[in-house]
């Protein structure tokens, strides 16, 4: 019997209790730590938006969706650009998911 290595291909999805934990209080800091000024903690904040958006379902990417667009509103433009890569994210690891910016 082969065991898998935790690197392995096997893709582990957030569980869907976490996705309102997800939605309400960690996608609003990783918007906030986008704006940062240390570069330091902005490649780390996007290491890890990268990791949890590949390993969002679907219905947790949609939970997601208001406050990643309400990160369209802010005013630090890092903020801004870091809600428009997790939106890029979102739109290439969910690209059955329909997404409207108006």
């Amino acid at each position: 019997m082969e065991s898998q290595s935790p690197t392995s291909s096997r893709t582990l999805l957030v569980p869907a209790r976490v996705c309102a934990d997800l939605e309400r209080s960690i996608i609003p800091l990783l918007l906030t730590l986008f704006g940062d000024t240390n570069t330091d903690v902005r490649e780390a904040t996007q290491d890890a938006s990268r990791v949890i958006m590949s390993r969002s379902s679907g219905h947790c990417v949609k939970l997601m969706l208001p406050t990643l667009l309400g990160g369209l509103a802010e005013k630090q433009w890092r903020t801004k650009k870091g809600s428009i890569e997790l939106l890029g994210w979102v739109s290439s690891v969910h690209p059955s998911l329909p997404l409207i910016v108006a």
